[in-house]
């Protein structure tokens, strides 16, 4: 009976550690790094790629997607890409000690939206 109410109060202690650690708001990542994915997709009115010399403009004018200021896109694939683009979200910050080398693969292989 005394090793019963051992385990329970391990149990117990071990789950409000649990809350505790997981309701901890003090980390690296605060609100103002994770908000930058736009709340929702009609909000996005113009999305630019670019790689290398390379560039697409997708622009909207009168809900129709023009690509590069010339060519009509299809609708359904652009709110495709825009729902991609409001869903984005920050799954952990970079570590201060791999900021740079991140920033360099990026800038040579990356694209920038």
């Amino acid at each position: 009976m005394k090793n019963l109410k051992m385990y329970f109060i391990l149990i117990v202690l071990i789950i409000i550690a649990g809350i505790f650690y997981f309701s901890n708001n003090k980390g690296t990542l605060n609100l103002r790094n994770a908000s930058f994915a736009v709340s929702s997709q009609d909000d996005i009115t113009r999305i630019e790629l670019l790689a290398d010399e390379k560039s697409l403009i997708l622009e909207k004018e009168s809900n129709q997607w023009k690509a590069n200021n010339k060519y009509r896109a299809t609708n359904d694939y652009v709110e495709n890409l825009t729902l991609a683009l409001s869903r984005i979200t920050v799954l952990s910050p970079v570590s201060e000690t791999e900021k740079e080398q991140v920033a360099t693969i990026l800038r040579k292989d990356g694209i920038l939206v």
